[in-house]
């Protein structure tokens, strides 16, 4: 359904903090709140590290019991979130229930429900919604998987410099080599080399001139 990640923490690098997901989120969320007449989940890339964001409308009281007895680890949806992309009514999931959290979620009015899983490099996205009254049609759920592709490209891309990696760009967009860019910034030349490294690693570029270019895209440096 699902609740709190199984990484309970946010990830510490990231450079957008909540506001910036609610925000990019505002344009779907009439579409999502129509359908979900019971509540909705967002899992924004969610890592080894951690999640960059995470946000839940499922009654306040399921939040609790869901986190307090760490169902997060059993969850059915959870668990086909982590081997599957696409989407999926919650009554086709064949992981087995072993801690029935479908049929105590029922007693919160999360009768039926549907997830959309995607891939942000590798990092898991999902949305997660859930109704009292009937299954998601298929319509709804054509509806659904559209604004999860859209939704989760939107906020894709734009989290995964951290910040001494954009404090390193901003000098090499003004013409300092790595030394003085270490100097200015109170780390070694090999940090610099390094988070560089690590950057154009995640995000498939050759070169750091590939990196500022993206950085610019994304108003990040100037």
């Amino acid at each position: 359904m699902t609740e709190q990640p199984t990484n309970f923490q946010q990830a510490e690098d990231v450079i957008h903090g909540d506001a910036y997901f609610i925000e990019k989120f505002e344009p779907y969320r009439e579409g999502v709140e129509e359908i979900a007449t019971a509540g909705y989940s967002i899992l924004a890339n969610h890592w080894f590290r951690g999640y960059e964001h995470f946000s839940s409308s499922y009654p306040n009281n399921w939040q609790a019991r869901y986190e307090a007895r760490g169902y997060q680890y059993f969850d059915p949806v959870a668990l086909w979130t982590t081997t599957n992309e696409g989407d999926i009514r919650w009554s086709a999931i064949q992981f087995p229930d072993t801690r029935g959290i479908f049929r105590e979620a029922r007693t919160y009015g999360l009768n039926f429900g549907a997830a959309f899983s995607r891939r942000n490099g590798r990092k898991v996205c999902l949305l997660s919604v859930a109704r009292e009254d009937r299954e998601v049609s298929h319509s709804e759920l054509v509806t659904l998987s559209n604004i999860a592709n859209n939704y989760f490209h939107d906020v894709g891309e734009n989290i995964v410099f951290t910040e001494l990696q954009i404090n390193i760009l901003k000098c090499l967009m003004n013409d300092k080599d790595l030394s003085s860019t270490a100097r200015e910034l109170g780390c070694s030349v090999s940090n610099v080399k390094s988070s560089l490294a690590r950057a154009r690693k995640a995000h498939n570029m050759e070169t750091n001139y590939g990196l500022l270019g993206k950085a610019m895209r994304f108003n990040l440096v100037e």
